[in-house]
């Protein structure tokens, strides 16, 4: 793959996100033994259907308008390895505990 076709796939993903993380979508971008880092209370958790059901499906009922807006987004070779990298603002409207 070139590094547009990485950036590509990656900005698929997050635009498929805008529509909401379901389980089937995130299987398409996420290899079934991905291990997600993040913060408290989440941790670590492992699969996709792990990190689908504890993360992401709570966070979209929450929020369910929840919007990616990147603000920076960029590949590039480092160190003989393809890298695409972004940041930016997820937002939307609290309308559930």
């Amino acid at each position: 793959m070139t590094i547009q076709d990485n950036k590509r796939l990656v900005w698929d993903y997050w635009h498929g996100m805008n529509r909401g993380a379901e389980l089937q979508q995130l299987s398409e971008y996420w290899h079934d033994d991905v291990v997600w880092h993040g913060f408290e209370p989440f941790r670590n958790l492992s699969g996709t259907t792990e990190i689908c059901e504890t993360f992401w499906e709570p966070l979209l009922a929450a929020i369910p308008d929840l919007t990616r807006r990147p603000y920076l987004f960029i590949g590039g070779d480092f160190e003989g390895s393809d890298w695409v990298c972004g940041t930016g603002d997820l937002v939307g409207t609290f309308v559930n505990d």
